[in-house]
C-alpha cells in the first residue's frame, strides 16, 4: 500500500482510502494536492502532506478521472476537453426564467420556463446577446 517516490509528481493521480488526489506540487518535501473529483471533504478541497506519509498512504496510481478523451472546437475557434464520462451541471434557483444556457459549439440558446427546457426564442436570442455584449465591455 505504497507508490514510488519518483511516481509523486505534479498532475499524478492517487488513489487512496477516502478519495482520489491530483499532486499539484511537490516543494521541500511536501506535497500539495487536491482531490481530483474537486468536491470538499471535512471542509477542504486540497491539503499539503509530508512526502513519506503522502507515498505510504498512497494505494495505486490512478488514471486522472478528469482527463480528457478527446476535444471539441467551438464556434469560436477555441478547443476544449471532452471528458470520458457526462457530468451533472446544476443550477439551483427561484426565477429560471433569467437564466439562458448557450452551447458554445452549436451555438443553441437554451432557456427554462420552470418545467422544462425550451430553445429561446429571436426576441429571447436577442436579448442574450444584447447582455453577453454588455457584460464582455465591462
Amino acid at each position: 500500500m505504497s507508490v514510488a517516490i519518483e511516481q509523486i509528481k505534479p498532475g499524478a493521480v492517487f488513489r487512496f482510502k477516502t478519495a482520489s488526489r491530483r499532486v499539484t506540487g511537490v516543494n521541500a518535501g511536501n506535497v500539495t494536492w487536491e482531490y481530483a473529483d474537486g468536491q470538499k471533504r471535512g471542509g477542504r478541497r486540497s491539503g499539503t502532506q509530508w512526502i513519506h506519509y503522502f507515498k505510504s498512504d498512497a494505494i495505486e496510481q490512478i488514471p486522472d478521472p478528469a482527463a480528457a478523451v478527446e476535444s471539441r472546437k467551438l464556434l469560436s475557434g477555441r478547443e476544449v476537453p471532452s471528458l470520458a464520462e457526462s457530468i451533472a451541471v446544476t443550477l439551483n434557483t427561484h426565477c429560471p426564467a433569467k437564466w439562458a444556457v448557450v452551447d458554445l459549439e452549436t451555438g443553441e440558446l437554451w432557456g427554462h420556463d420552470g418545467a422544462q427546457f425550451k430553445h429561446l426564442s429571436s426576441p429571447e436570442a436577442a436579448e442574450v446577446a444584447a447582455v453577453a455584449k454588455q457584460a464582455a465591455n465591462k
